[in-house]
């Protein structure tokens, strides 16, 4: 059992219920709409709140015991639950088939990954999402403490972390797939899980123009 669905196993939303805010300022700002993909959903935190604005959602977590948990809501509409699709599986290996999406996103997933794994999978999910359509990735960068241990207090799940963004990597791995819309580098402080600790993150948001 891995770390993660340990946690999600003996400790039911574990990253809170609210949705992150960066993607939910991305989503209304630019109105976007239509079938979403979501990588990495853990217990559906953002996945509930996409599903609220009226997309239909396919969302993938190789925890089943998080998958359970988005399954089990009960604070979601028969509509809204017609429009979820979760899958336990590993997001670097998945098949989309010939499924096509108008809006993809990954919150803190794609720094769980190496490079290699990263770009990989960039480039299987680009080929799934509609031109004009969007995609949303959140990651954490070299700033995050986890990475500088500028403070005892890190997260319990820093080791999970293996590749932290340097100041701009990823605007400059995006730019090369269509055209930048949104981009903030900052701090936060994350009071969902574990003793209060600093994140530091990058998000980014673009449009795919071909």
């Amino acid at each position: 059992m891995s770390v993660f669905d340990e946690a999600y196993m003996t400790r039911p939303f574990l990253f809170g219920k609210l949705g992150t805010e960066e993607l939910m300022y991305a989503i209304d700002k630019f109105s976007i709409r239509g079938k979403a993909l979501e990588l990495g959903c853990g217990d559906g935190r953002d996945t509930y709140h996409v599903l609220k604005k009226g997309m239909a959602v396919t969302a993938i977590d190789q925890s089943q015991n998080a998958i359970n948990t988005l399954n089990n809501r009960t604070d979601l509409s028969t509509d809204e639950k017609s429009r979820l699709n979760a899958i336990c599986g590993d997001v670097t290996g998945i098949d989309l088939g010939v499924n096509m999406f108008d809006f993809v996103y990954a919150i803190t997933l794609f720094d769980h990954l190496d490079k290699v794994q990263g770009n990989l999978l960039l480039k299987n999910v680009l080929q799934h999402i509609n031109t004009g359509g969007y995609i949303f990735i959140k990651v954490h960068t070299v700033n995050d403490v986890g990475n500088t241990h500028k403070s005892s207090e890190i997260s319990e799940f820093v080791s999970e972390i293996k590749h932290f963004y340097g100041t701009d990597e990823l605007l400059r791995n995006m730019l090369l797939h269509g055209q930048v819309l949104y981009y903030l580098e900052t701090s936060e402080v994350d009071l969902d899980h574990g003793k209060p600790h600093t994140h530091a993150f990058a998000s980014i948001l673009i449009r795919k123009d071909k």
